[in-house]
């Protein structure tokens, strides 16, 4: 039997592992929405036009989850895992390569459909390791890894895009190499995935059946009867009763909360450096800065929300209001947030505003893990899959709304700057409340896989 000083090793490796990775898989998701205003000067591209582009990977992202989950549920995390994130660093590079309109949106739906499986899986992998009063914290750093690789994502790409075209290519071009900035960021980005892949492989092993003990409390029981697998083989669980998954209230309510917190956070991540840079004329660098700002906000937010959770359950001893007060406070201070900022004249205000805001916003990411852990029993990966899926409808509607509303505002209305772009701002504020109204009806006791947690 391992040591317990052993099995933390291999914890803190787990977190590791899963916090580099949604640090790669964030900087790969949201850099094109620095490189946006270049992919549009290059190949001569409207904000629909965009917003197309912006929507094909979330599409991809929604309709593979569960798939991509049921492969991690049947074979196992770790042979699944690698395999997307090998598949999606594939394409990251490939985006560099581009020519067109279409080639683009099918370059970015096939890395979507790969970078789909990596959280729900992830969820299986910190479910294996973790009882439940302890996946707060993996969970809130997972997630924080994932928003600070975002938040890089705008300020180094920016910043290898300016180092490329102004010192690099002009270096090079005496040689026949000939360099363009965005292009060759994409490259680069993509060989970090197939680094993490490799050194993944050689490290991971399943987890022996001790990892999911704790104080034998009912509810760590009933997940210890789902950890049933030996320290060598992963042994897949039962079928799922999809009856029950799909007649769940509370299945539905996650699917929507999840709709609404995608919603504000692909604003976030793939329009806002368009938005600094036509509302307020703020040049490539400085928006990169203004962005990484804002999505850092959304980094603190869910590794204190991560904390939070896991307190809140062990000082009450319960989930149903301990997970719920949390997400629906945040989602309420991401509305605030966004009715204010837009009433600042300075970007920088404005940016601070939305910093707080998204801070807020965030706080949930860990409770709505948690509660998604708390009811899906050994079927995590696939259940994840689907309700994090469902958050396709707000990526992507998000992406399209913003586009094509500005379109409007400019082209129908005759409207430029601030005036075309600021009406976006309540649209998204109404969200985030309805986001929060939402999670005052979920309740993580009601288990779908079999029975209520008590």
């Amino acid at each position: 039997m391992p040591s317990t000083n052993h099995l933390s090793r291999d914890r803190v490796g787990i977190i590791s592992f899963l916090g580099i990775l949604t640090f790669v898989l964030y900087l790969d998701r949201v850099c094109i929405g620095q490189a946006m205003p270049f992919i549009q000067e290059d190949l001569g591209l409207n904000k629909t036009q965009q917003s197309y582009i912006l929507m094909a990977f979330t599409v991809a992202y929604g309709l593979f989850m569960v798939p991509v989950g049921l492969l991690g549920d049947r074979f196992g995390p770790k042979k699944v895992m690698v395999g997307i994130v090998i598949w999606w660093s594939i394409f990251t590079a490939l985006t560099g390569y581009v020519s067109g309109l279409t080639t683009l949106i099918i370059i970015r739906f096939l890395f979507g459909a790969g970078e789909a499986g990596a959280l729900p899986n992830s969820a299986k992998l910190i479910a294996r390791w973790f009882p439940p009063e302890r996946r707060g914290f993996p969970q809130g750093f997972m997630n924080t890894a994932a928003l600070l690789g975002g938040a890089c994502a705008p300020l180094v790409t920016a910043q290898t895009i300016q180092f490329v075209d102004s010192r690099l290519a002009p270096m090079l071009a005496g040689t026949g190499i000939h360099l363009v900035g965005w292009r060759t960021t994409f490259y680069l980005f993509g060989t970090l995935g197939i680094l993490w892949s490799i050194g993944f492989w050689m490290w991971y092993r399943e987890p022996p059946a001790e990892a999911m003990q704790s104080r034998p409390t009912p509810a760590l029981k009933f997940a210890l009867e789902s950890a049933r697998e030996s320290a060598d083989e992963y042994v897949p669980p039962q079928p799922l009763s999809w009856g029950r998954v799909l007649t769940s209230p509370t299945v539905w309510l996650m699917g929507l909360i999840n709709t609404c917190a995608s919603a504000v956070s692909y604003f976030y991540m793939s329009w806002y450096p368009s938005y600094l840079k036509d509302a307020r004329g703020v040049i490539n660098t400085e928006s990169g800065n203004m962005t990484t700002l804002v999505l850092i906000g959304g980094a603190l937010g869910s590794l204190w929300g991560g904390y939070l959770s896991d307190w809140m359950v062990r000082r009450t001893g319960e989930r149903r209001w301990s997970r719920s007060i949390i997400g629906a406070t945040g989602m309420f201070i991401s509305a605030i947030g966004l009715l204010v900022a837009p009433l600042f004249d300075s970007a920088w205000e404005t940016s601070i505003v939305l910093c707080i805001g998204f801070t807020g916003g965030m706080l949930m990411i860990a409770a709505w893990w948690g509660v998604v852990a708390d009811i899906s029993g050994p079927h995590v990966a696939t259940l994840f899959g689907l309700m994090n899926g469902l958050g396709v409808f707000g990526g992507a509607g998000s992406q399209f709304f913003a586009g094509a509303m500005v379109d409007h505002n400019t082209q129908v209305l005759g409207l430029a700057g601030r005036a075309a772009w600021d009406p976006v701002f309540p649209v998204y504020a109404a969200v985030a409340c309805l986001g929060g109204i939402a999670w005052l009806m979920v309740n993580a006791n009601r288990q779908v896989h079999s029975r209520t947690l008590p």
